[in-house]
């Protein structure tokens, strides 16, 4: 959209005056404007007895431009290098002789280049563009015209709050400014909150007179003449709202903090009875709140009988009752206390219809109604200490977590000997102990990290039966109690290097077999290259042409120059490129890699018929699924398959059924189905029986049908349990000024 004569003027008046031209000014500046042209207007405005009225132009350069920069510049200080630099631009150019309204201009059209993201000047190129804004809205859209400098000045302002007085139910907020209010776009009556002796008094209209100046409150009930009365006020954003405290131009006023209103309803005679306002329970301590006219008759009391106390749907009695008539307060002193926890009710039995003798009642004797059940808010002391909820290990770092109705205490830590923590068995040092008081969360730091499948448990122990200066407790200094051997989800990675098990030849075709938690890393470009092995048959060098890995069979298979004939003496031997972990390497599935060896024997299977079962060299599980891993120089037999009777599976000692099996020849693997899924931190263990001593139809047994030796074994446990994300953020800023 092109920009217009009038949005020149509009702009420079902003920039010069912060206030709006108004609608006769604007019109007159914008035939000026046409006649001399934008610098020649803005030198005639800055001789203006307004424009002097407002910047000390008398005083000097310096003088005229930190008060000009003042009041432009959102946080203007000459401690900052981009303002020290305008301010003595702006300076020097007054003081040479360049007339005030033209450097006022040169230095608007210098920041309007801006964008508003500048780091420095950003802020103020937004105000010129709000204050242009404003005054288009009210010199063009409104139409209006002040009568004075300060009348316009103040069409960039919000209203500002002055007072508040009260009377019944009327509340009045006086905003006094020189605009008037807008009365067509009231907030709306959940801006307000208002208070009557510390309790919330519903709003329930709203009203705005724009000539007086006053926001008027309608409230649900009437104030009695010495209540204590506050008022607060929310803006609903930053932004200027559609509904809203403003005024005619359209500038909110900003939230108002609870403020005392003045009260000024008169004293009438008490005819009505009181009326239950709260109820808040201390331990054995439970106060009731009454609104009433006048005070309560703290003679004539009520029997401690009439009220009934629960805490948790349990009955309390009652012991005594007392009155304070001023404050119009009843006190029930309890049998016992109750804890912070509880959920606690009251009610309250009027004896008669009537008036009674003993009730509660104001001074004039009026009965307060039969109260139903009520909830009381319990502001009891928190007398329960944390209590341990779960743990989470991932490598070395160990995590409990804690629930409690206030935060962790993260001084006055516990000692690193009140925990005992033992992965697979083996105690594994606490190093450090860190509490995160708003996560509820205790963190063990570990000397040994752990690793996926390894079963983990962790102690505390509290070291008295009292709350200790060092302890896991809350923020009252309640202890956590001491918690037995507990089970810790394992959310570790797997940080244990493949192992070699076995080497064997046939013919051309070497193979290594390794255990490993997970699958060997068969990827392409990360397996080892071939001068990483060195093969010798008798005192010769076969020197390695090729590198298969097979990541389910876990083993590497070495493609020599020379075929090795029967009876040949074999051995092979690998050499880890660095210490650390490879990108070419004997590695598993989380990249670490298997240590160097020297000359292995290699079992020489050339020309020699397969008379060897295969041979058990580890079993895991997975929720319902047991995987069993084979060794043999030859696949798996998948016709002639166990029966699953042959197995037996449990899980922390107890029977697991076994649904079906499942055998894949080349990984040389057994896959068992579980009727029920095994959990993180559980004790499996598994057994196999070969039906016979022989080679039997159905079994576990190789392809050349070489039965596989009944077994007993534990089986690492895989199951893992929630896993934890930590996230982070990071900011960064610049600065630079104009010139």
């Amino acid at each position: 959209m092109a920009v217009t004569s009038k949005d020149v003027v509009l702009q420079l008046v902003a920039g010069m005056f912060g206030a709006p031209p108004g609608k006769n000014f604007l019109d007159s500046l914008d035939t000026e404007l046409n006649a001399v042209g934008r610098q020649q207007l803005a030198i005639d405005l800055g001789n203006s007895s307004f424009f002097k009225s407002i910047y000390p132009t008398t005083q000097g350069g310096y003088a005229f431009a930190n008060a000009y920069l003042g009041a432009l510049v959102p946080g203007y200080s000459v401690d900052n290098p981009a303002h020290l630099w305008a301010l003595n631009w702006m300076a020097d150019r007054f003081d040479h002789g360049i007339p005030v309204g033209q450097v006022v201009a040169e230095a608007l059209a210098a920041v309007q280049t801006l964008p508003t993201t500048d780091p420095t000047w950003g802020a103020t190129v937004i105000r010129l563009n709000e204050w242009t804004a404003l005054a288009t809205h009210y010199s063009v859209d409104l139409a209006l015209s002040g009568s004075s400098l300060a009348e316009l000045q103040d069409a960039f302002h919000a209203p500002v709050f002055s007072t508040a007085d009260v009377n019944g139910t009327a509340l009045t907020l006086h905003y006094p400014d020189l605009n008037g209010l807008d009365a067509a776009h009231a907030p709306a009556a959940g801006a307000f909150t208002v208070t009557v002796g510390g309790f919330a008094r519903t709003v329930s209209s709203v009203t705005v007179d724009a000539a007086a100046k006053t926001v008027a409150l309608t409230l649900s009930s009437a104030v009695f003449h010495g209540d204590s009365v506050t008022v607060a006020y929310g803006d609903p954003t930053a932004a200027n709202d559609v509904n809203a405290i403003q005024d005619a131009v359209g500038n909110d006023a900003v939230s108002l903090a609870a403020t005392a209103v003045t009260n000024n309803t008169p004293v009438v005679a008490d005819e009505s009875p009181p009326v239950f306002a709260a109820a808040e329970v201390d331990g054995a301590y439970l106060t009731l709140t009454y609104l009433d006219a006048s005070g309560l008759d703290a003679n004539n009391l009520p029997a401690p009988g009439d009220f009934t106390v629960k805490a948790d749907d349990v009955a309390i009695s009652v012991t005594e009752v007392q009155i304070n008539s001023d404050s119009k307060k009843i006190f029930l002193v309890l049998s016992h206390a109750v804890t912070d926890t509880q959920a606690v009710t009251v009610a309250y039995r009027d004896p008669s219809t009537a008036d009674d003798a003993n009730a509660i009642q104001d001074v004039g004797g009026h009965d307060a109604a039969t109260l139903a059940t009520k909830e009381v808010t319990n502001v009891s002391p928190d007398t329960t200490g944390p209590v341990f909820d779960s743990a989470v290990i991932t490598g070395k770092s160990l995590v409990m977590a804690y629930t409690d109705t206030a935060a962790l205490r993260d001084t006055s830590l516990p000692l690193t000997t009140a925990f005992a923590v033992m992965v697979d068995g083996v105690a594994d040092a606490v190093s450090t102990v860190t509490v995160d008081a708003a996560a509820n969360t205790v963190t063990l730091t570990l000397a040994t990290a752990a690793s996926t499948g390894q079963a983990v448990t962790v102690a505390y122990t509290d070291a008295t039966g009292g709350n200790d200066t060092r302890a896991i407790q809350d923020a009252i200094g309640n202890d956590a109690a001491t918690l037995a051997a507990t089970a810790v989800t394992n959310d570790s990675p797997d940080a244990v290097a493949p192992l070699l098990v076995s080497a064997a030849v046939d013919g051309s075709s070497l193979v290594l077999s390794y255990s490993d938690i997970s699958a060997l890393d068969a990827t392409g470009s990360h397996a080892p290259l071939p001068a990483a092995f060195a093969v010798k048959v008798g005192a010769s060098t076969d020197v390695v042409t090729g590198v298969a890995v097979n990541a389910g069979a876990k083993t590497v298979t070495l493609t020599l120059t020379n075929a090795v004939t029967a009876g040949q003496t074999v051995t092979v031997a690998y050499t880890d490129a660095t210490t650390g972990n490879d990108v070419r390497a004997i590695q598993d599935a989380r990249g670490n890699d298997a240590v160097t060896f020297t000359a292995h024997a290699v079992t020489n299977n050339t020309g020699v018929a397969d008379a060897t079962g295969p041979v058990l060299s580890g079993a895991t599980v997975d929720g319902k699924t047991v995987v069993m891993s084979y060794i043999d120089s030859s696949a798996l037999d998948t016709t002639h398959l166990p029966l699953v009777g042959a197995f037996a599976v449990t899980a922390d000692g107890v029977a697991d059924v076994v649904k079906s099996l499942a055998i894949d020849a080349a990984s040389r693997t057994v896959t068992l189905t579980l009727a029920t899924a095994v959990t993180n931190g559980q004790t499996v263990a598994l057994a196999y029986t070969d039906a016979t001593a022989g080679n039997d139809v159905n079994g576990i047994q190789d392809a050349s049908g070489n039965d596989a030796a009944s077994v007993s074994s534990s089986v690492t446990n895989l199951t893992l349990g929630a896993a934890v994300t930590l996230t982070g953020v990071a900011a960064v800023s610049d600065f630079s000024h104009f010139g």
